[in-house]
């Protein structure tokens, strides 16, 4: 059966805000945040490595 968009709706919130903690503890452990968080922010992998921590 067919997740409802509701459900889909959720699940993407969830992941983005998923995503975003888990880059910002890595920058504040002077990490580089997985590519898969960052791709799911809707930034740019090479950018982000021109960004000076």
């Amino acid at each position: 059966m067919p997740k409802s968009p509701l459900t889909l709706s959720f699940h993407r919130t969830f992941a983005a805000l998923a995503a975003a903690a888990r880059a910002a503890n890595a920058v504040e452990t002077r990490r580089t945040p997985r590519a898969a968080d960052l791709k799911t922010l809707g930034i740019d992998e090479a950018a982000f490595q021109r960004v000076q921590l």
